[in-house]
């Protein structure tokens, strides 16, 4: 194939121009067009032929928003003037008016053109932005609207922050405070000013050591919560929550939450439901005593003289009554004590073999004696020694089997052990009605019992504080207590777990029924 003819350089200078998409505008030193591309002339409504040698102002007029220039303020008019390029951007709001009145905004760059350092003319590069000007001014108006939604958000955040009862304060990664809300400033007796965690480090000392405690929370990435703390005269149970991002394979640490609740008056509640507790107790344990004693020394020394059947009746109920009301105090009494951590626990090594018999020699000595068989499965390697309070494992062991035995009318109740890595678990399996499935998540509480229904209580079983005491008595040696498993009209496994004495070496074995 032959070569084609190259055109010649001006063609090819005109092949160029009319192949931009840019309108393209010389304009000489009179103010005249000297050459329009084709771009150019669409855009401002005109022919090249007829736009050449015409003047600028004539073919368009320039408005900044909706300002007409005047033609000394019009850029082709300053370069010619000064030689300097200049850029009218976007942002300008420069427009062109053509002849019949349309208008469209434009982006342009005007350069001066220059021959032996004269300035001759100017080329103006110029572009119609409108797609554009719709697009940025769409993007503003989304802009606009989520500033505003999120204004309104923060708003309502804002006030909600402020209207909690609890203190509430969010920091920054360099422990500036973002975020402090009213009650926080009050219950920590705070000036407005406060804008540095430091302060409120501060606050807390030397009470309880914030900065360690924040600093644990950030190397272990995790909460804490501190139930209690003493400020002053005020209780304050304080959450710290650092907050993380996740960032790919690592998390961004963006500052963390802490939040205050004032337990004041919840504590001085609590104290004064317990010393009412315990005061009625000891007041009512004394003309209690008096009762129940009186009314047995009726029954042993004038028994014989009491013929008359509805009397006696009569002093064997009170009798009755008394005990189970000193049963009742003693209960108060304990779980007052065991609430306030006052009781000690005095701590031995002893064999839980030798406790089981002991509990089941004198359950069988009570009147009335158990309607049931209470066997211990003995195994055929010793045990290990627990080191516990043995009178406070003895009354838990107690309470177990009274249970077992008080709900148990066919089979019977057995004890048996189970050697864990540092406990070992004593576990108490009857045969009786068992516990309905809705309320086996009530024991363990205090005054609940499990029955069928919360708001009839079975008087043959107590008050509902025998497992919550044994739960109390369990943890306070080290211990945990727990039902293994229940099902009604079938029987009832409960465990509870002692620690090892530390010299112990578990081994495990095989039972024996005893």
């Amino acid at each position: 194939m032959p070569d084609q003819p190259w055109p010649e350089q001006n063609d090819i200078a005109q092949i160029i121009l009319s192949s931009l998409g840019e309108g393209v505008v010389v304009i000489n030193r009179d103010s005249r067009i000297t050459l329009i591309n084709q771009a150019a002339a669409t855009l401002l409504e005109t022919t090249p032929d007829q736009a050449l040698n015409q003047l600028w102002s004539d073919i368009t007029r320039t408005h900044e928003n909706d300002q007409e220039i005047s033609l000394t303020d019009r850029t082709f008019s300053q370069v010619l003037e000064t030689g300097i390029t200049v850029v009218t951007a976007q942002s300008d709001n420069r427009y062109y008016l053509t002849k019949s009145g349309r208008k469209f905004p434009i982006a342009a760059t005007t350069s001066p053109i220059s021959v032996n350092n004269q300035i001759v003319g100017a080329v103006k590069i110029f572009r119609d932005i409108t797609i554009e000007k719709e697009a940025s001014r769409a993007i503003e108006q989304a802009v606009s609207e989520r500033t505003q939604q999120l204004n309104w958000e923060k708003a309502r955040l804002t006030t909600s922050i402020n209207s909690l009862p609890n203190g509430f304060i969010l920091t920054d990664p360099n422990n500036n405070i973002i975020v402090i809300n009213h009650s926080a400033l009050n219950i920590l007796d705070l000036p407005h000013s406060t804008n540095q965690l430091s302060q409120i480090e501060n606050r807390f000392s030397p009470s309880y050591d914030l900065k360690t405690a924040h600093e644990s929370c950030l190397k272990d990435e995790t909460t804490l919560t501190v139930p209690e703390i003493t400020l002053g005269s005020k209780f304050i149970k304080l959450f710290i929550s650092p907050i993380y991002i996740s960032n790919g394979a690592t998390d961004d640490y963006l500052g963390s939450a802490f939040l205050i609740t004032d337990i004041t008056e919840q504590k001085v509640l609590e104290r004064s439901k317990d010393e009412f507790f315990s005061i009625a107790s000891h007041e009512l344990r004394t003309p209690l005593t008096a009762v129940r004693g009186n009314s047995s020394m009726l029954l042993d020394y004038y028994g014989p003289q009491l013929t008359n059947p509805e009397m006696r009746f009569m002093i064997e109920d009170i009798h009755n009554s008394s005990i189970r009301l000193l049963e009742i105090v003693n209960d108060f009494l304990n779980v007052s004590r065991l609430e306030q951590s006052r009781i000690v626990f005095k701590k031995t090594e002893f064999d839980v073999i030798q406790l089981a018999k002991d509990v089941v020699g004198e359950l069988q000595t009570i009147t009335p004696p158990p309607t049931v068989p209470l066997t211990i499965a003995i195994p055929e390697n010793p045990l290990p020694p627990v080191s516990a309070d043995r009178d406070r494992a003895k009354q838990i062991l107690f309470n177990l089997l009274g249970n077992a035995i008080k709900f148990t009318t066919v089979g019977g109740v057995e004890i048996s052990f189970v050697i864990l890595t540092t406990h070992l678990e004593i576990v108490v399996t009857d045969t009786g009605r068992g516990i309905p499935p809705a309320q086996q998540g009530l024991l363990f509480h205090k005054f609940q019992q499990a029955g069928e229904s919360l708001f009839t209580r079975d008087t043959t079983r107590g008050t509902g504080l025998g497992l919550y005491i044994s739960r109390l008595l369990v943890e306070g040696m080290g211990g945990k207590i727990r039902l293994v498993k229940s099902e009604p009209e079938k029987g009832s496994v409960f465990a509870f777990t002692l620690p090892l004495a530390l010299n112990s070496t578990p081994e495990s074995s095989h039972p024996q029924t005893a």
